[in-house]
């Protein structure tokens, strides 16, 4: 299992656009498409050993899935967790199922 307080923005960059599958505490698993990585600045706490960033998972409909503590897998990155998947309302029309993992 990876040591989240070592990942950073740049270490999912390379895999924006792969899939990433959401593990949930039951077993359950979402394939997901990791469609952006976003640092965020005014998210960083004053010397906070890394910048705060966010991931958005996009996954297929219909999804019955909501915010849950979950799992990332993916084959290089190995398991990444746990962490809150939390389901955000899309801002891209007909696409509903989107997850953020905030990191901060």
């Amino acid at each position: 299992m990876t040591d989240i307080s070592t990942l950073s923005c740049d270490v999912f960059m390379p895999y924006v656009g792969s899939t990433i599958a959401l593990i949930a505490e039951g077993g359950q698993s979402l394939d997901t498409t990791l469609r952006t990585a976003n640092i965020n600045p005014k998210g960083t706490f004053t010397n906070a050993p890394r910048q705060a960033f966010s991931l958005f998972l996009h996954a297929p409909e219909p999804c019955a899935w909501n915010s849950c503590d979950a799992i990332l897998s993916h084959p290089d990155l190995g398991s990444i967790g746990p962490v809150r998947a939390v389901r955000i309302v899309s801002d891209e029309p007909g696409l509903s199922a989107v997850f953020q993992v905030v990191f901060n």
